[in-house]
């Protein structure tokens, strides 16, 4: 049970420091048969706030490197850190203890002649102690991950898990945190690379090679969302889709590069917390604004002050992802080997014949959901599906507030030192909302 329950200090490969388990005084490592990984070495009493900290990736500003996570519960309470990571801190040490229990009772166990049962059987007994446990306000996230115990949720929203899909190119995801991006379902992402990765804007028996942005992989994140209370009291799970350029926040972005910038950006994720956006391609809103070949397609934009490890609904807390596969662009084309219109890197496919048409896009969207099923078969093949319910004209119709220019050539008035043309804009929204 503490393999397949790991606790961070597995997770990140590391010993920490104090006693280790024991069995009459011989250390563990001295032991038969006792797992060869890396143990918690010590109980959460004797583990060094600092380094509890680590191993979970919290912060606990105010409380001194002297103070044992004894003293957390206390600290917290004293407002050294958010509320969210109250519980968190308390059910990581409970957890700490317990695990550390485990595996000096298997490692006595194991001494008896039973390693394997004996590690499995004395874990079990203390995780079902553990549930029984009454913490609170403290839930677990998963049977999985112990020590992702949260706190409840500060939201009312429902808790939504989906996939999501992004295009890149070879290395660029290991490259770039995911985060300040922008994904789509598989469909959004199929018209995206339809329309401009490999052929020229949608435009028949034109081909790009090399790809555009030399994009070869879909990736695919089994995300999780659970929206602000801010923006849930309007009806909404998400919020407007910005578009994400090298990690910068441009608006939202309209035909002929007319984007409503940061401005835009700052007031919205200040307002209402930094929520996931999303746009869905029927509604021709900000951009395509057009019909095209798949009406089904949605995208989304991650802003990375929201990613967190499971998600509250706090202002910093909104989504999580696990990355769940990808396939390649020629995985993808291998489906249709036929035709010669569209040729790249020494393969030509006629997987992208059709451009315009809804059932060959349909036709597509479910070939690349077939290649990642056979590829990773243990993965469910789709999630239940999250609706946009984005409600645009709720914010921005009948009139706008936000001015739309170039966003490059904003940066370059401000590289140049002259005036920002959008402030005028952010201080008049600024002062409605006082206001209001």
């Amino acid at each position: 049970q503490a393999a397949t329950n790991p606790s961070p200090a597995i997770l990140h490969g590391h010993r920490a420091p104090g006693k280790a388990c024991s069995v009459a005084g011989a250390p563990a490592s001295g032991g038969p048969a006792v797992p060869t990984m890396p143990i918690i070495a010590a109980t959460a009493a004797e583990l060094p706030q600092p380094e509890l900290s680590r191993l979970l990736d919290i912060e606990a500003p105010g409380v001194q490197n002297s103070r044992s996570t004894s003293d957390l519960s206390v600290a917290y309470q004293e407002g050294a850190a958010p509320p969210r990571r109250r519980a968190a801190v308390v059910a990581a040490a409970a957890a700490a203890v317990l695990l550390a229990g485990a595996m000096c009772a298997g490692a006595v166990a194991a001494r008896r002649g039973s390693p394997r049962e004996a590690i499995v059987g004395h874990s079990q007994g203390l995780w079902d102690d553990f549930r029984a446990m009454d913490t609170g306000n403290i839930v677990a996230s998963s049977a999985a991950t112990l020590a992702h115990a949260v706190i409840e949720p500060v939201s009312d929203a429902p808790l939504l898990e989906f996939y999501m899909y992004r295009a890149t190119a070879k290395g660029a995801l290991e490259e770039h945190a995911v985060g300040d991006i922008n994904t789509g379902n598989l469909e959004g992402v199929v018209w995206y690379l339809q329309n401009e990765v490999v052929t020229m804007y949608g435009t028949p028996g034109t081909t790009r090679c090399p790809r555009k942005f030399n994009i070869s992989e879909i990736h695919r994140f089994k995300v999780r969302t659970k929206t602000s209370k801010e923006l849930f009291a309007e009806g909404m799970n998400f919020g407007p889709r910005f578009a994400f350029d090298e990690g910068m926040c441009r608006g939202r972005c309209f035909a002929g590069n007319k984007c409503t910038c940061q401005p835009d950006c700052d007031y919205t994720y200040g307002k209402y917390g930094n929520v996931v956006g999303c746009n869905k391609l029927n509604e021709k809103y900000p951009y395509p604004d057009y019909d095209t070949a798949a009406p089904g397609g949605i995208w989304y934009a991650l802003p990375s002050e929201g990613r967190c490890d499971y998600p509250t609904g706090a202002h910093d807390c909104t989504w999580s992802y696990e990355h769940a596969g990808h396939i390649t662009l020629q995985e993808l084309e291998a489906k249709a080997s036929w035709g010669s219109d569209n040729c790249c890197n020494g393969q030509c496919t006629g997987f992208w014949d059709n451009l315009y048409d809804v059932g060959q896009t349909q036709w597509r969207v479910q070939q690349a959901m077939d290649v990642f099923a056979n590829k990773y078969t243990q993965m469910p093949r789709d999630l239940s599906w999250a609706t946009c319910d984005f409600g645009w004209w709720k914010w921005y119709s009948p009139n706008d507030p936000w001015a739309r220019t170039d966003p490059w050539w904003r940066d370059g008035n401000i590289s140049a030192g002259l005036p920002d043309p959008l402030l005028a804009v952010d201080s008049l929204m600024k002062e409605k909302e006082v206001v209001k």
